[in-house]
């Protein structure tokens, strides 16, 4: 047992025995001596075959953990989720691949295939197999030399098609489970050398690699055609991340332990699949709506603009007049003296992006990412809301302290009402990662997109910090997990980040948090690395955007707000 865990001892004894007290598989078991007694007897006293590995008395023992120590303990003092993981918990996630390759070399069953699961995965007595795994539809599934991993969401429509490479960095999505991983013994000493060679690869540029899902997610999309995946998401044989168990079972243990129907028929064929033929079926994408709708600033007249997809990226690039503008300021400096008249309100959004707020009195928090010298969005939101609690973000090191020391700022923060200000030296993205950024960046003007300038090789360079937005809600205690549901919102999203609100928003939307956030207003930039594939991924921010929120104003390239559909109206005090 680990020192921090999720779930308690009792719990865990319990999962253990409807595994351990009833599999008749052979099953090869690491754990410490202390220990192997209480197993023993779950196992009936070795009734049922089992071979004990306790020569390691923790994860933190293992050859290839050991060295990671160091790197552990410095990465957990920033690991968001640090309130319930531990350095031991980092152990045993990247001691997943030796455990399972040690066990291949040892062999003490002389078997064919392999099989690493969680043993605490069969959290109820209905998961109480005998005949598990089925050895047919074993056989079916790891014949071809394959590395059988589960899947437990959809694949965000961005990695398609599959074109990842292992120096993007580790994806921090809840895609493909750390629970299940099999194969022959061929396919799993490829699966350990690779993992331990990502994790060299990561720890050289400062990636957090404590989570293990993180890395095999990047893995499995780079090495597609070396995986067979279970798409767990898609079946009905109960929780998702544990579906694996009865889909390897018998139907007709399925039938004795009164799983579905729909489960008990499942055809193994229609979801376990190449993991290069993902991207084939609508079904295995979150697919977005391929609609975009703008809604005008006049009051007195209501514009729907609907139109394709494809229409809306020739709209998008064409807005731009040349590939090299990167933000909507830009794109209005280019235009004639006659159309600046006309669209300085769309691009320039002054008066626009300050119109009234529907917010909530006593709950009111804004998040304002961006903020760059001088917080001058988030000063006017202090001004005219001052319920709110603000947070002020600004990841770029120089700007954020010229912003601390701004006179405006600091009488913020030392007023009787400071409590309600907040100023981080980091940035928002879709996962929590350093990028190095040279120096001299800084002297090119007054903003600065990460995108553009990642890992620096510059002898000197500034480390900054970029947080995924979706750990940020829950750690500043915006949001609220229960054991059902997640409670409360977030009353404004306010993003002028040079290119962070692609990925900070389809992050929202594929974690479902886009429903909590009552207003989102964003500029959209042009970043240069990513004006080739920029409009595309505009336009389907728009298509997703649409299906929570309705638009109140915005135009490619300028700013605009997006307002929760459901919404309760807050009521004047």
């Amino acid at each position: 047992p680990l020192n921090k865990s999720k779930h308690s001892k009792a719990q865990y004894q319990s999962w253990l025995e409807n595994l351990l007290g009833f599999c008749q598989s052979p099953i090869i078991i690491y754990t410490s001596i202390e220990h192997q007694p209480i197993l023993q007897q779950l196992r009936r006293n070795n009734s049922l075959r089992t071979h004990f590995i306790v020569e390691y008395n923790s994860p933190l023992e293992m050859p290839p953990i050991k060295k990671l120590v160091p790197i552990f303990e410095q990465q957990y003092l920033t690991d968001p989720e640090r309130a319930y993981h531990s350095i031991e918990l980092y152990a045993v996630w990247c001691a997943k691949p030796f455990i399972l390759n040690r066990s291949v070399e040892l062999n003490p069953f002389q078997t064919k295939y392999f099989l690493y699961i969680d043993a605490g995965a069969f959290r109820s007595s209905k998961y109480r197999f005998q005949s598990w795994p089925y050895e047919p539809s074993i056989h079916s599934i790891l014949a071809n030399n394959r590395l059988l991993l589960g899947m437990i969401s959809p694949l965000p429509r961005q990695f398609c098609p599959l074109s990842y490479t292992i120096d993007k960095g580790p994806i921090r999505h809840n895609l493909i489970e750390g629970g299940l991983i099999g194969g022959t013994s061929d396919i799993i000493h490829w699966w350990t050398s690779v993992f331990y060679e990502t994790i060299n690869i990561y720890t050289s540029k400062n990636f957090f690699i404590g989570k293990d899902q993180c890395l095999m997610n990047a893995i499995a999309l780079t090495y597609p055609h070396r995986v067979n995946m279970m798409l767990s998401f898609r079946t009905s044989c109960g929780n998702k991340w544990f579906a694996f168990g009865p889909l390897l079972a018998n139907q007709t243990e399925k039938q004795k332990l009164t799983f579905s129907l729909t489960c008990q028929h499942q055809n193994l064929s229609e979801v376990i699949i190449p993991f290069e033929n993902i991207c084939n079926d609508s079904r295995n994408v979150n697919l977005l709506f391929v609609w975009f709708r703008r809604i005008s600033t006049n009051n007195t007249s209501q514009v729907n603009v609907s139109v394709s997809h494809r229409t809306c990226v020739l709209q998008a690039n064409g807005r731009t007049h040349n590939f090299t503008y990167t933000n909507g300021w830009q794109v209005y400096s280019g235009l004639p003296v006659t159309e600046r008249k006309m669209n300085r309100s769309w691009y320039w959004n002054e008066e626009e992006r300050f119109l009234p707020l529907d917010l909530p009195n006593k709950t009111c928090k804004i998040i304002y990412c961006g903020a760059n010298t001088a917080g001058t969005d988030g000063l006017h939101f202090a001004l005219k809301y001052p319920s709110c609690h603000i947070y002020f973000l600004e990841p770029v090191l120089p700007f954020y302290e010229e912003l601390i020391h701004s006179s405006r700022i600091r009488n913020l923060l030392t007023s009787d009402r400071s409590s309600f200000y907040h100023v981080y030296p980091f940035g928002l993205s879709n996962q929590s990662y350093f990028v190095n950024v040279n120096e001299k960046t800084f002297s090119q003007g007054q903003s600065l997109s990460l995108t553009d300038h990642a890992q620096s090789k510059s002898d000197k360079y500034y480390k900054l910090i970029v947080r995924d937005v979706a750990e940020i809600l829950f750690e500043f205690k915006i949001l609220k997990k229960t054991i059902s549901l997640i409670e409360n919102e977030l009353s404004l999203l306010h993003l002028n980040c040079e290119g962070c609100e692609y990925d900070v928003i389809e992050r929202l939307v594929t974690t479902g948090l886009i429903k909590h956030i009552r207003h989102l207003q964003f500029g959209s930039h042009r970043p240069i690395e990513m004006q080739s594939t920029v409009a595309e991924r505009y336009c389907l921010l728009q298509s997703s955007l649409k299906n929570s929120h309705d638009c109140v104003f915005g135009i490619p390239w300028g700013w605009e707000r997006w307002t929760y559909r459901n919404r309760q109206i807050s009521k004047p005090t």
